[in-house]
């Protein structure tokens, strides 16, 4: 029953119109495709996601339907939300908000050719994108969801600011997100996810994976969005593996662009401890690191070498310059004026 039905309002579909309208195709994955929609009912545009009408096997549509489910049970600010999911034109489907915006691929990739963008993209913009980010993974990891597939075309920023974190789709609820010990018999044995942003551990041993391998993902993700290249780079996807399990990436504090300054020592500290290859040794939650991230906006993360004790030194007089103006100009005029009358009333 359409709502036209009820209420006889012209404004709304007419009962021979079908409730979405196509209107592009925007990605193909692959499980499904990804369409920008029409909903004629609410006079809005929805993104839908719709199972490959050659994929429905049993495990595929309930694997479908599992991630629908998910999605539609993390109700959080930077998580897309799900609007309605079922059958349409003969195949299993759910629609989402639309997000108008950029993903932090294009973002990168403007970053990259353009000098000017840097002047909106600030290395305190960028920690803000990614602390948002952060809010809804520590939300997730405490409904004892993973996403397992962080990358720069999975995180969108809308045009007010908003971050959105999308694709779901090879996500896993577990039975404790932050023990790892629980989770060997939760897990899938097989390999899945974006090969440069994945954890050594989603490689060597993928059925034992916890929240960690999203935090992980995430420092590729903020390696990328400093430096402008990826962490681990390759042609052949057994290439990138090989990097992602022995090598460690190039130091950002190393890495020279002619399109921006160097990048602050605190991000290379803190993008290190993300990078871990032991998930032991990584950061201990998004939202640590989230604090961690604030720390660097501050100016209060802790020094740990030259680089960070000589910004320290130089923010702490800013600071007191700000907080002391007055006081100090005072101080100056007065030690000239006391200068100027000893050598006026020295002997000669």
């Amino acid at each position: 029953m359409y709502i036209n039905d009820i209420f006889n309002i012209k404004s709304y579909s007419k009962p021979d119109t079908p409730r979405y309208k196509f209107i592009k195709e925007l990605a193909l994955g692959g499980m499904g495709k990804v369409s920008l929609i029409e909903d004629n009912d609410l006079n809005r545009n929805v993104v839908m996601k719709t199972l490959r009408t050659d994929l429905k096997t049993e495990r595929i549509m309930k694997q479908f339907l599992q991630e629908a489910k998910i999605i539609g049970s993390l109700e959080h600010p930077n998580i897309i939300p799900i609007y309605d999911f079922g059958i349409h034109e003969n195949s299993m489907f759910y629609t989402m908000k639309f997000v108008k915006g950029k993903t932090l691929k294009q973002i990168v990739d403007i970053l990259k050719s353009n000098k000017n963008a840097h002047n909106l993209y600030t290395w305190n913009l960028r920690v803000h994108i990614v602390q948002q980010v952060c809010e809804a993974l520590e939300y997730a990891h405490s409904k004892n969801v993973i996403h397992l597939d962080l990358k720069p075309e999975n995180i969108m920023v809308g045009e007010f600011g908003e971050v959105m974190v999308m694709d779901w789709g090879i996500s896993k609820i577990i039975e404790n997100a932050y023990n790892i010990d629980k989770n060997k018999s939760k897990s899938d044995e097989r390999i899945t996810g974006s090969p440069p942003y994945m954890a050594p551990e989603q490689i060597t041993d993928p059925g034992v994976v916890d929240f960690r391998a999203d935090l992980y993902a995430l420092g590729s993700l903020l390696y990328e969005l400093l430096s402008l290249q990826r962490a681990h780079a390759g042609s052949e996807v057994e290439e990138i593996f090989s990097s992602v399990v022995h090598e460690r990436p190039k130091s950002l504090m190393s890495i020279k662009n002619d399109v921006q300054g160097a990048i602050p020592a605190e991000l290379h500290y803190i993008t290190s401890d993300l990078m871990k290859k032991d998930p032991a040794q990584r950061q201990d939650s998004a939202n640590h690191l989230k604090e961690d991230l604030q720390k660097f906006i501050d100016g209060k993360y802790p020094c740990k070498c030259p680089h960070t004790t000589a910004k320290r030194v130089a923010m702490a007089f800013t600071r007191l310059i700000d907080g002391y103006f007055n006081e100090m100009v005072m101080g100056i005029v007065l030690v000239i004026i006391s200068l100027l009358l000893l050598l006026l009333f020295l002997p000669s």
